[in-house]
């Protein structure tokens, strides 16, 4: 396993290579790279995006589309070009933001495209069906005139907030609204996050850090965790690989208040 040293007592995150794991102190986490080049927007995304990473995406973008909007009627190339060759994980709150950027890209008459995209985070935004929202192209895949450019043409986006709870829930719900399976995945976590961000809103963050926290730890000690989704348990190994384990009976819809007999 590769190490970077980092000072003592701070929190190292697990990513992968070649199907390896490897961590990395986040301190030390590249931060996206973002600019303009041949008229399109430009994200390099680092090797982990999640919701850190995606609040900031989405207040730049959102900021490059308004200042564009006026000219982007009837454009037929994309805008905005998400590049996820560096990227090793991604979880669902940096999915649920590349589906809200595409829909204001949209609204201002344009579209966003994701590239390069392999390992864990193709894996995920085919389950989560995005590939039929936006274009998304496979890494090795890309033509020539969609490869992205040097790196020392985009600046780095300052990082966002940890734990942005209307963020959060912003990416979730977008994510339930992008199809039956997925709104039945996200019905209860959108629900409950609206509850606890009625009650203290840092406590859907939070619970979203927690959750990625272990799997981080998971990951980096080499080890799978289970996953539900599409109605079925799927065992995710730290190199992305998932494997179907069992199906899952149909979740039961319950009523707050309600009282059931679980047999």
């Amino acid at each position: 396993m590769e190490k970077i040293n980092c000072a003592p007592g701070t929190a190292a995150v697990p990513l992968t290579t070649m199907g390896a794991p490897y961590t990395i102190e986040r301190s030390q986490l590249p931060a996206i790279l973002a600019g303009w080049h041949d008229g399109r927007f430009w994200v390099k995304v680092p090797p982990l995006a999640n919701h850190e990473s995606s609040a900031s995406l989405m207040h730049h973008v959102r900021m490059e589309i308004e200042a564009m909007a006026p000219t982007l009627k009837g454009a037929v190339d994309p805008l905005i070009m998400v590049d996820l060759a560096d990227c090793r994980h991604m979880d669902s709150t940096f999915a649920g933001s590349l589906i809200c950027l595409n829909t204001e890209a949209t609204d201002a008459g344009s579209r966003l495209c994701v590239v390069e995209a392999g390992g864990q985070p193709l894996e995920l935004l085919r389950q989560f069906g995005l590939d039929q929202v936006f274009e998304v192209i496979p890494a090795g895949s890309s033509p020539r005139g969609l490869l992205a450019p040097q790196e020392s043409v985009l600046q780095a986006l300052e990082r966002g907030s940890r734990g942005d709870p209307v963020h959060v829930l912003e990416a979730h719900e977008a994510l339930s609204q992008t199809g039956t399976d997925n709104e039945a995945a996200f019905r209860s976590v959108v629900e409950l996050m609206k509850e606890e961000l009625r009650q203290d809103p840092k406590v859907p963050a939070l619970a979203a850090e927690a959750a990625e926290t272990a799997i981080r730890a998971a990951f980096s000690s080499g080890e799978s965790i289970l996953s539900a989704s599409e109605g079925a348990l799927y065992e995710i190994f730290p190199n992305g690989v998932r494997h179907f384990r069992k199906a899952l009976k149909p979740r039961v819809a319950v009523q707050k208040g309600a009282r059931i007999s679980i047999p």
